[in-house]
């Protein structure tokens, strides 16, 4: 059998056979070859979830949506084994091959499939990796040198991720910081205010008294009130406020 039972795409054996002949095309015809991986992330707490029929139907959506992009007669599209698929391009310049990714990615999201359990992203996403392959390559050795561009990919989209997790924090403490000091400059104006209110209503009703100079400091939360009387009687009646 040359295909895989569940997804209908071509399985290791035919892969392997596939690869021999595109090898040789490629080194007659001086066309690149590349190898494109895709691993679906998280699929076991997937799986752990949804149930391996659940698991089962993603790996199907996403080997409709690889077949798709095999679209030169020496494409082949391939299930590598569990949740790891592989997708072989013959005549694809590096430019096509990012924007194939780029593609692949944004096709994926359309999809929305959701995964509850995922510590990453609330639908299902895959790890991707391209790598071109050199006439010295074997399977074996583009398959591992693809797998380690895709393992560094997922590796730095985690740091970007973490990154911006942080600097998202960082931001919003910032934000709660500003407004706790705009609350405390509000609520320092607002006892000036009232501190002036209640001498200008009358509080200090005194003709000699009110004509006092009154200071207000509302520095460190405490309010301190200094002033000079224009005589000693009023000087004398302040004494006794």
């Amino acid at each position: 059998a040359n295909h895989d039972p569940l997804t209908g795409l071509a399985n290791r054996r035919r892969f392997r056979e596939h690869f021999d002949i595109c090898m040789r095309q490629s080194e007659r015809q001086h066309e690149p070859l590349h190898l494109l991986i895709l691993d679906v992330d998280h699929f076991k707490l997937y799986n752990d979830h949804y149930g391996h029929k659940g698991g089962d139907e993603v790996l199907c959506h996403l080997a409709s949506l690889l077949q798709r992009f095999a679209k030169r007669p020496l494409d082949l599209a391939v299930r590598l084994g569990g949740e790891e698929f592989g997708l072989l391009l013959y005549g694809a310049h590096p430019r096509d091959i990012e924007e194939q990714l780029l593609q692949l990615q944004e096709n994926l999201k359309q999809l929305h499939l959701p995964h509850a359990t995922s510590p990453t992203s609330s639908h299902v996403t895959v790890s991707m990796g391209a790598a071109l392959i050199s006439p010295q390559d074997t399977l074996d050795s583009a398959i591992a040198n693809t797998e380690k561009a895709a393992d560094n990919a997922a590796a730095n989209a985690s740091v970007a991720a973490s990154n911006a997790t942080d600097a998202a924090k960082n931001a919003a403490a910032d934000v709660k910081d500003a407004a706790k000091d705009a609350g405390n400059a509000v609520a320092s104006a607002a006892d000036s205010a009232s501190i002036t209110a209640s001498v200008n209503a009358g509080l200090i009703k005194d003709t000699e008294l009110s004509a006092i100079k009154i200071d207000v400091d509302t520095k460190d939360g405490v309010v301190t009130l200094t002033g000079e009387a224009p005589n000693q009687a009023a000087k004398d009646r302040a004494g006794d406020i």
